[in-house]
C-alpha cells in the first residue's frame, strides 16, 4: 500500500509539472465543456466507507457560474459494516467560481437523487423473511473543491461533497448522510466560437 502512494504521488508530480506555466492564459471559461471520470470514496455514519465510480459534466455559460450533472456508481462497501448494497445517485446545480488564474475554486448546490437498497431483510406480520426493496430518494448536496488549470485540454481536480438523505423502502430509514471524495484528470472544449484566448 506504502509503495502504491509513492506512485500515485510521483505520477500526479509528472502530470503537474507537464503543464505549461502560461497554459491558462492559452483559453477562456466562458462557453467550456468540461468533464471529468474518477474513483470517489465516500464516509457515512458508523464507520461505513463506500467505493463509487463518479463523473461529471460541465458547462460553463460565463467566467465565474458553471452548471453541472454528476453521477456515482456504487461499487461496493470496503468496510466491516455494509449496510446497502446499492446506492446509484446523480446530482445536478450549479457551481460559482471564484475568481482566479491556474487555480480555480469552486463551491455549490446540487440536489440530487439516489437508487439505494439495503443488505438486509425483514420479518413481516405472517413471520417470513423478505428482502429489502430498491427505492428512489432525494438528496441534497453541497460541494467544495478546486480545479487545476495545466493545459488546454486537461486539468486535475479535487473536491469534497457533503450528501444529506435518508433510504426509505419496506425496511427501516438508513441515513444516506456522506462525505465523498474525488480527485481526477479532467477535460475540457471550448463549445463556441469565440476565440479560445484570454
Amino acid at each position: 500500500m506504502g509503495s502504491f502512494k509513492v506512485l500515485m504521488l510521483a505520477f500526479i508530480s509528472i502530470v503537474i509539472s507537464s503543464f505549461p506555466v502560461n497554459a491558462q492564459s492559452d483559453f477562456q471559461k466562458d462557453g467550456m465543456l468540461h468533464g471529468s471520470g474518477a474513483i470517489s470514496m465516500g464516509l457515512m455514519r458508523d464507520g461505513v466507507q463506500n467505493v463509487y465510480v463518479s463523473g461529471y459534466l460541465e458547462y460553463f455559460p460565463e467566467e465565474r457560474v458553471s452548471l453541472r450533472g454528476d453521477g456515482y456508481y456504487f461499487v461496493d462497501g470496503i468496510s466491516d459494516f455494509r449496510p446497502l448494497d446499492m446506492n446509484h445517485q446523480v446530482y445536478a446545480g450549479a457551481l460559482f467560481h471564484l475568481p482566479s488564474e491556474k487555480i480555480d475554486p469552486y463551491i455549490g448546490f446540487q440536489p440530487g437523487i439516489a437508487i439505494s437498497r439495503r443488505t438486509d431483510s425483514i420479518i413481516d406480520v405472517s413471520g417470513e423473511l423478505i428482502p429489502s426493496t430498491q427505492s428512489f430518494n432525494p438528496l441534497t448536496s453541497a460541494v467544495v473543491g478546486f480545479n487545476y488549470w495545466g493545459g488546454k485540454h486537461f486539468s486535475l481536480f479535487a473536491e469534497v461533497r457533503f450528501t444529506r438523505g435518508i433510504h426509505l423502502a419496506n425496511s427501516w430509514p438508513k441515513y444516506l448522510d456522506e462525505l465523498k471524495f474525488s480527485f481526477g484528470l479532467a477535460f475540457q472544449i471550448a463549445a463556441n466560437k469565440k476565440k479560445n484566448a484570454r
